[in-house]
């Protein structure tokens, strides 16, 4: 191996770090917060590391082996969220470098999972950077698979039909362009939310914060009651578009915009996806008003529409405290955090693209036995499917549920209740944020021990990565020669 490609990707990683956290530290500049020597320091740290490992390598090789590549992702994104935590570390905010980067793995992996008890004490500066991370987190798996791992061959376009569907859809025949259309597409519903959100009343502030939360389907927020502390239906309506914007493929968006909307509005997973959460909303709406706990149709039906909506996309933003729902709907929402929003989303979980070709397969599987000699072509919009990607996806599928529990016995062994493991590992692995009972969505995770907090960051770190790009780490064969 060598680990001159690992240098060179980690050192670009810290520069591009460096400059996104010049606008928190422009912040803390002009309004005289005491933060701006955390953030100085930071960016003065990630500036000479960053050049002195980029000085090492005397140029990047331009063909990538599989491990190479597979070791690289991992080393940046566990040295990016070390990098990250540190203003919150430097600045004595977050005093435990344990909670620092717990916090920063959130924000960077879009979970929103968060060990603070008083946001709004916070200094701003450190708040627009704690978002920022989501921002910068939502898109990045996703272009890091489109410009820099398909240059893995095999391997990279294994990772790339987990992360931007079922197949590897290039926008056009340059990865770098395409890349170029991701970002174009996430900047501009990121500035049509933020125009919105101001014109509902939000200062400007607030509503580039809640974007960058929304968009990235993160769940950060600078108000300790979530968006509950706005009070407000346009804001929560807003919101909630745009929750399900970030939860649909973006290649969606591209066919739209070169006139192919017919084929994106056929798309059987957004179509299923819509019709998964209208359900989901009606069902909890209806158990909630059978429940006596709500006595206005309006509220519930507002209530159950925000969280659904918020749970189903993994975004993890509030305006309700479902850990006191009556049990069905608190069921209903933790099956919705293993599912998850499309592929090619900045969404976590297993993504309904998965679960859907799971059913065909098992319809399938189900025919064959009826009629052994009948040959059928495993189809999808159309399109038939690769029996390799049939066995990427269905092996994805039983790595993810091992991990969320043995995830959840890890916990269970720091003496937590089960309902709060099961609900911790769930919404930390598929990006969620909040869960059930002790880290439900009016708590935090700060009581949880430490060795609870390191269990979800990594958690929250293999889920990002897809799981397999942690995992073939762990294999003595991945470290041979």
């Amino acid at each position: 191996m060598r680990y001159e490609v690992t240098r060179y990707l980690v050192g670009t990683l810290f520069i591009f770090l460096a400059v996104s956290l010049l606008p928190p530290l422009a912040y803390a500049l002009w309004w005289g917060e005491p933060t701006l020597t955390a953030f100085t320091v930071t960016v003065g740290l990630a500036l000479g590391v960053g050049w002195l490992l980029r000085h090492r390598t005397a140029a990047f090789p331009q063909e990538v082996t599989t491990r190479e590549g597979f070791f690289a992702v991992v080393a940046v994104w566990v040295a990016g969220s070390f990098l990250g935590a540190m203003p919150f570390w430097l600045s004595g905010e977050i005093p435990h470098m344990v909670d620092a980067w717990f916090e920063t793995v959130s924000g960077l992996t879009t979970t929103g999972a968060s060990i603070l008890t008083n946001i709004e004490a916070l200094p701003k500066s450190l708040l627009l950077w704690r978002s920022l991370t989501h921002w910068l987190g939502g898109l990045g798996i996703v272009v890091m698979v489109l410009a820099v791992l398909p240059s893995l061959g095999v391997g990279g376009i294994l990772l790339l039909k987990g992360e931007a569907g079922l197949t590897p859809e290039r926008f056009t025949p340059r990865l770098v362009h395409t890349a170029q259309i991701l970002f174009g597409i996430y900047a501009c519903l990121s500035a049509l939310e933020i125009v919105l959100l101001c014109l509902c009343g939000m200062s400007l502030f607030d509503a580039v914060t809640h974007t960058f939360g929304t968009i990235a389907t993160g769940g950060f927020s600078p108000r300790n009651a979530s968006v509950a502390a706005y009070h407000s239906l346009p804001i929560e309506l807003i919101i909630m578009i745009f929750m399900v914007f970030g939860a649909t493929n973006f290649g969606l968006y591209y066919r739209v915009l070169t006139g192919r909307g017919r084929t994106a509005w056929r798309n059987t997973e957004w179509r299923m996806f819509i019709g998964v959460l209208s359900l989901a909303t009606l069902f909890i709406a209806g158990n909630l008003l059978e429940s006596g706990l709500y006595r206005s149709v309006p509220q519930a039906l507002r209530d159950a529409a925000f969280q659904t909506v918020s749970i189903g996309t993994t975004t993890g933003f509030a305006t309700a405290d479902f850990a006191t729902w009556p049990p069905f709907s608190q069921t209903l929402l933790l099956l919705l955090m293993f599912i998850g929003g499309c592929l090619g989303s900045t969404s976590g979980a297993l993504r309904l693209g998965r679960l859907i070709l799971l059913g065909k397969v098992s319809t399938q599987r189900l025919r064959r036995m009826v009629h052994p000699r009948h040959v059928e072509l495993l189809m999808m919009d159309g399109a038939p499917v690769e029996s390799e990607t049939v066995h990427y996806i269905t092996s994805y599928f039983g790595l993810y549920l091992a991990i969320a529990a043995l995830a959840s016995l890890l916990l269970t062994l720091c003496d937590l209740d089960l309902a709060t493991s099961i609900s911790a590992a769930a919404a930390t692995l598929g990006g969620v944020g909040p869960g059930l009972n002790l880290v439900g969505p009016m708590s935090n995770f700060a009581a949880l021990p430490v060795l609870a907090k390191l269990v979800l960051i990594g958690c929250m770190l293999m889920g990002r990565l897809e799981i397999y790009t942690l995992l073939v780490l762990c294999l003595p064969a991945f470290w041979r020669r």
